[in-house]
């Protein structure tokens, strides 16, 4: 049995055919009708039509006061042509099909209680930010509908009492993701009909835009203070709402000892620490991004001073020297690597989205021609010789260390991306999964180690593509988006070592034949293992949910046919196929 379910927003409605154990076989998205119920009517329609053979019936979320039991809407929130209309009966005479409908905030609270971020929890609420506010409430373990069926739609909550009739003083005023870009329009110097959506919004907010970040502060003050009232109120367990040791763990996989660890963990520490504040004060985020990494290189610049100079190195105790004094000079500035963007801008290509992808990419130059210029100017400053020509690429730790590294240095990423903290033992065993299979894949007899001896990008590609079809599966398990996961996991795996070969190749030139060529040698090499980082967690995320959405087709059909021979019922198996 199938049953078409549709996730009706005032922006777009969203539909899924969906089987029994709730695996989807089709789903898509087309715009709301701002206009009238009938558009809102025959768009539905349109797309349950070429599956009304496949399904029997409609579950429908959508916004508004909303009665399951006799599908009348009341109020149609977003919607307002839904206002005191039987859309449920109409819906139901439109498709010849069984219809149920449900206020969409307190499906989303079903579903997080059933399955999701609100199981096993007896008073909790949803807070959905959307066109307008949603949610749901849960008490003693039952959703709550109210009288009138009202319960939950936080939109209608009075924000000032001062200002009762005010149209902009309820929470759905305050803290939807209209009124968000409103703000941002308005920051912005914008017309009000300019045309923006959530995607670029949180594009400029990512690259540290100060107007982006000022407006998102002023929002998330407003939800954090609503919610806040929400949990006085209700008394509630849970609400459900729609770094510096990364760079010391970078260093370890490059092959320093641990006074260099933690020396690096320092240097990147405060360089972070920087990098967030400068922005807040109007910087430019490129500028804030070259400063952070001058700052960062000159702090372990500095440090090498306590192992290399005598006079100091006596006066300090003997667990403060480090027999790898320059190692922090190469990861110390790694926390500015833009991998969020990068392996974005991989997936928007993917999807089709050239625009957004394309701006991402232009963004992600950006940011690391800010970083090289940082690291480079640094470099000149302190005349700092070319450490990395006689590095070996190679791994020559023990094991278990690491191990560690590539444990510590997603974990520090995440915290950095304010990863939930639930996530960490995830994040810390899916990085030692991608790198050491890197390794291996990457080493092998030719530099005595046992591998494939495949090469460094090939390495990559297979590390990230093996995390990355592993938190396929993994994502349902811990309930937590692909990228979340996967993005810090694959973040050791940059190749710092040949970054800061091209980049002191090209600071060294002094007309020498060849210099060019080393440089653009090694600045190829990084380049190359960097994107099959980005497409090793994209593709597999991209085109791997076709596989399986063609493989849970096939299970059914056998469930089916399974059925209809213990019921004695004949089966054409001619007409068993998977379309």
């Amino acid at each position: 049995m199938k049953i078409m379910v549709f996730d009706v927003g005032g922006t777009e409605i969203k539909y899924s055919v969906m089987d029994e154990q709730m695996h989807r076989t089709d789903s898509g998205a087309v715009p709301t009708p701002q206009d009238t119920q009938a558009q809102f009517l025959d768009a539905v329609y349109r797309l349950y039509a070429p599956h009304k053979d496949e399904v029997t019936g409609i579950a429908m979320a959508l916004p508004g006061f909303v009665d399951n039991h006799t599908g009348y809407v009341s109020n149609g929130g977003a919607l307002l042509y839904n206002t005191a209309t039987p859309v449920g009966q109409l819906l139901a005479e439109k498709c010849s099909c069984p219809v149920i409908l449900e206020n969409d905030g307190k499906a989303a609270a079903m579903a997080e209680l059933a399955n999701g971020a609100l199981k096993g929890c007896c008073n909790a609420a949803v807070f959905i930010i959307g066109t307008g506010v949603g949610g749901g409430i849960i008490a003693n373990g039952q959703l709550v509908r109210g009288v009138h069926f009202t319960a939950g739609e936080y939109s209608f909550v009075n924000t000032n009492a001062e200002a009762w009739d005010a149209p902009d003083q309820n929470m759905a005023c305050q803290c939807s993701t209209s009124n968000l870009l409103k703000w941002y329009r308005a920051r912005k110097a914008l017309p009000e009909d300019a045309p923006l959506d959530g995607r670029s919004f949180f594009a400029a907010a990512n690259a540290g835009e100060p107007e982006a970040l000022e407006v998102l502060r002023r929002f998330c003050h407003a939800v954090a203070v609503q919610i806040y009232n929400l949990t006085v109120l209700l008394d509630v367990e849970k609400v459900a709402i729609g770094g510096g040791f990364a760079c010391g763990g970078f260093c370890i996989q490059f092959g320093c000892d641990w006074p260099a660890f933690f020396f690096c963990s320092l240097a990147a520490i405060l360089g972070f620490r920087l990098r967030m504040f400068l922005p807040t004060k109007g910087c430019n985020n490129y500028v804030a991004i070259g400063i952070s990494a001058f700052v960062a290189t000159l702090i372990a610049w500095l440090t090498s001073f306590l192992s290399l100079n005598p006079s100091i190195a006596e006066a300090l105790p003997a667990f403060m020297h480090s027999d790898t004094p320059w190692h922090p000079l190469m990861a110390c500035a790694l926390f500015i690597v833009p991998g969020v963007p990068l392996i974005n801008f991989v997936c928007d290509m993917l999807d089709g989205y050239i625009e957004v992808g394309m701006v991402r990419a232009l963004n992600t130059l950006l940011m690391l021609f800010a970083m090289a210029f940082g690291i480079a100017f640094a470099i000149q400053v302190c005349h700092i010789d070319n450490f990395v020509k006689d590095l070996t690429m190679t791994p020559h730790h023990e094991y278990w260390e690491f191990a560690i590294a590539a444990a510590v240095s997603p974990m520090g990423f995440s915290t950095i991306f304010s990863i939930p903290r639930r996530l960490l033992p995830v994040v810390a065993v899916g990085g030692i999964i991608a790198v050491c299979f890197r390794n291996f894949v990457n080493l092998g007899p030719s530099n005595g180690n046992i591998g494939l001896d495949m090469g460094l990008s090939i390495g990559s590609l297979a590390g990230s593509a093996l995390i990355s079809i592993i938190v396929i599966k993994a994502r349902h398990w811990f309930h937590t988006p692909h990228q979340c996961i996967t993005i810090p996991s694959v973040i050791p795996m940059v190749p710092g070592v040949l970054m800061y070969r091209a980049l002191f190749a090209f600071i060294d030139m002094h007309g020498v034949v060849g210099e060019v060529t080393v440089g653009m040698n090694n600045l190829i090499k990084a380049s190359l293992a960097i994107i099959c980082i980005a497409l090793g967690v994209a593709i597999p995320n991209v085109f791997f949910r076709r596989f399986i959405a063609d493989n849970r087709k096939r299970k059914l059909l056998d469930m089916l046919v399974e059925r209809k021979k213990k019921n004695g019922e004949f089966v054409d198996l001619h007409e068993v196929e998977i379309k």
